[in-house]
């Protein structure tokens, strides 16, 4: 309150902020009021809630802080999903050898193996990578089947359903080459070499691998993209 003014004309001044909504008084404006006008005007400030005697407080218990940190840990995890799943969508979409491919076995070299009825190879675009699944037929008829996830990583990754290896690790050349080595029991036994044709049409792989029979197969193996 300014020294010349009243506490009536302090009650005035005060009435007239709170018709015009204008900020809480000052802790000085109000000891200036008797309490029998602060609740007066209390009465218009029903609709905002606002205590003219002494400023509301917001409490903030354990459980709101949780809440609030569950909030902020969402936000994160959804910030950092959405800069990081393009990022490996991207990724996996430049490898060339995404496809069906089948073996084009007059094209193909075996050394001194038996040449198989055929071969189709189907690699499918995967969240740690490459799903690779190999359907092979032997010349007597006799199919299986193996399958392998190739992160690219150069680590040891495992494979199911071939007798001859159970793990590879790849890496990549370029865009369109690969290298990988073959084990059997945490042993190298082989490796692999592949390239994919400029216009994406051929696959050519160089295999070689230490059967678990005890002999050696090796292979110039040309797929067409199917």
């Amino acid at each position: 309150m300014h020294p010349s003014q009243s506490p009536r004309g302090a009650a005035a001044s005060l009435l007239a902020a709170v018709a015009n909504h204008s900020p809480i008084p000052s802790h000085r404006q109000r000891k200036a009021i008797c309490p029998a006008q602060l609740d007066r005007y209390q009465a218009m400030r029903t609709t905002a809630s606002v205590d003219l005697r002494e400023p509301k407080r917001i409490v903030r218990t354990p459980l709101h802080r949780r809440h609030a940190m569950n909030i902020w840990k969402s936000v994160v995890l959804g910030s950092a999903l959405a800069f990081i799943v393009p990022f490996a969508l991207a990724a996996q979409s430049s490898d060339t050898s995404i496809g069906t491919w089948k073996l084009n076995v007059s094209k193909s070299t075996f050394g001194s193996e038996t040449p198989p009825k055929g071969q189709i190879r189907i690699y499918t675009a995967d969240p740690k990578g490459t799903h690779l699944v190999i359907e092979d037929e032997t010349a007597d008829g006799k199919k299986s089947k193996t399958e392998i996830t190739i992160s690219y990583d150069g680590k040891v990754h495992p494979a199911a359903g071939n007798p001859d290896w159970d793990s590879a690790a790849a890496t990549r050349v370029g865009p369109s080459e690969t290298n990988a080595n073959l084990y059997r029991n945490g042993k190298p036994v082989g490796t692999l070499h592949r390239v994919v044709s400029e216009d994406g049409k051929t696959m050519t792989m160089n295999f070689r691998v230490t059967k678990a029979s005890g002999t050696t197969e090796t292979s110039l193996s040309v797929f067409d993209r199917q």
